[in-house]
């Protein structure tokens, strides 16, 4: 980031609080920092705010001069269906197969699992598919989606 990266860091940061601090779905700021994950130096600065009630607000530089109303994590990934997330990892899987119309999904195995705080949908489940020998193999998928879309999507024996 620099020295001037540092500084602006360092001069927004108390924004960031402050901005978190008047949406309704925090009670009261414990910690701003800025984002490892989410920033891009030394054009795109994101902080992160955890509020005492386990929410967390993702605030870019912009959000700072915008007067609308940010979402906690929480908010964002409510939005996102289980179906969606399913229907996502789905596709994202069967992408990395050889043999994408030999998936089969099995049913019983879908767990749909909601992070609250960091804002993470995790699917995951069993699956089948057959390889360029015409095998039918079992695999575990695991698909992690934020606000953001498909963070990631793994297949593992």
């Amino acid at each position: 980031w620099g020295a001037k990266g540092f500084k602006k860091i360092n001069s927004l940061m108390p924004l960031a609080a402050e901005k978190a601090a008047t949406s309704s779905e925090c009670d009261k700021v414990t910690m701003v920092d800025i984002s490892a994950q989410r920033s891009k130096a030394p054009s795109k600065i994101v902080f992160f705010a955890d509020c005492e009630n386990g929410k967390r607000f993702y605030i870019e530089d912009n959000d700072l001069t915008s007067n609308s109303a940010i979402e906690s994590q929480e908010a964002k990934i409510a939005k996102i269906t289980d179906m969606a997330a399913i229907d996502g990892c789905d596709s994202a899987i069967k992408a990395q197969l050889n043999n994408p119309l030999t998936f089969d999904r099995k049913i019983l195995s879908t767990q749909v699992i909601r992070g609250k705080q960091v804002g993470n949908v995790i699917v995951r489940f069993e699956f089948e598919a057959k390889n360029d020998l015409g095998a039918s193999l079992p695999h575990k998928a695991e698909c992690v989606i934020n606000d953001k879309g498909m963070k990631s999507a793994q297949i593992s024996k």
